[in-house]
């Protein structure tokens, strides 16, 4: 495939399922807990789905996709998706335990007119492997060609217990695509051996096996710790994503019950009487607008109540012949009545 044509369709080349499946026979569960994995290159989401059938639950499926019509998709099927490029989102560091990387195989075309294009694949890896915990499974499908210097170097550096199977025979032809499995190490450190066979196997001298339909012993994918606001968010504004933030974090739901209170969760039994006085206060404070009364004689009333200013203005006369003018603010206490039977509206002061 050319690649305009490559970038028409934005490096879009998804996971074939028979190969997501044989993956999901190389994961298991570490122990009881919750799991979380991330594909930060989803697609329509199918793949990771796929890939962590084999993980039980509970199990959180994250992905962040640029394409739109894609994004929604995946947002059927996974806990949490992100409309956007990579380059723009915020992601918790180490709070994955299973990453899916099938990364677009492209150069990056953001790049400044004065600085050389990085390919995808890298730039995908390196924030990949930030997501990662520790003992974290890296699930990498990338071309055997595209297995440079950088590339190898990271993974030989960050992983260990790195594995690399080929794509089965009719899809391996298409790309030259391979599977490439590693834990994340706890303390990154160089292996001369893992990075020789990698640049091995890039340069053709070395031809990995066929990705086998189970593996043993399979990859553990260690459990999550808890967190009640895990960062995940979009940079830039995305209307679901905003949706979503406003509806989980947002200021709107605490301030519509403060200003909408609950009529039967707000009902206090007062421990004495209310007087005169703190029934005329109750209502020009508006608690009670626009509640249904009965008085003895059975007349239905809608009340509300309000507060009025009122300026009380004296004079008095000073012995040098001057006038003092005093004027003092008086709050005066508004109710009115609607009688519901014969439409008669009566104000009381």
């Amino acid at each position: 495939m050319t690649r305009p044509i490559s970038q028409a369709r934005m490096q879009y080349y998804p996971t074939p399922p028979g190969v997501a499946e044989a993956i999901a026979h190389a994961l298991t569960r570490s122990a009881p807990g919750l799991i979380r994995a991330i594909d930060p290159a989803c697609g329509e989401g199918t793949a990771l789905c796929l890939a962590s059938t084999g993980l039980g639950d509970p199990l959180d499926r994250y992905g962040i996709e640029l394409n739109q019509q894609r994004a929604e998709i995946a947002r059927t099927k996974l806990t949490r998706t992100l409309h956007s490029d990579i380059r723009t989102t915020r992601v918790a560091n180490a709070a994955f335990g299973l990453c899916f990387l099938n990364p677009p195989y492209d150069y990056d075309v953001t790049a400044a007119p004065d600085e050389a294009a990085q390919r995808l694949e890298l730039h995908f890896l390196q924030a990949s492997l930030r997501y990662l915990a520790p003992a974290g499974v890296l699930v990498y499908l990338i071309s055997d060609r595209r297995l440079g210097q950088r590339v190898t170097s990271l993974l030989a550096y960050q992983l260990e217990r790195i594995q690399v199977f080929r794509f089965p025979p009719e899809e391996y032809a298409r790309f030259r695509q391979i599977v490439l499995l590693g834990t994340r190490k706890p303390k990154p450190c160089r292996e001369d051996q893992v990075l020789g066979m990698l640049r091995a196997i890039h340069t053709g001298t070395l031809v990995p096996p066929d990705l086998p339909v189970s593996l043993d012993p399979p990859y553990p994918i260690p459990v999550s710790s808890r967190v009640p606001h895990l960062l995940f968010q979009n940079l830039a504004l995305d209307p679901e994503d905003l949706v979503h933030e406003i509806d989980q974090y947002g200021v709107y739901a605490a301030t519509f019950h403060r200003l909408h209170p609950d009529s039967d969760a707000q009902r206090l039994r007062p421990l004495m009487p209310l007087r005169r006085g703190h029934l005329a206060l109750v209502l020009a404070s508006g608690h009670l607008n626009n509640e249904l009364v009965t008085d003895r004689r059975g007349t239905r009333l809608l009340v509300k109540g309000r507060t009025e200013k009122d300026v009380s203005r004296t004079e008095e006369h000073a012995d040098d012949g001057s006038t003092i003018i005093t004027e003092r603010d008086l709050l005066k206490i508004v109710i009115t009545a609607l009688d519901l039977r014969s439409g008669e509206l009566q104000t009381i002061q």
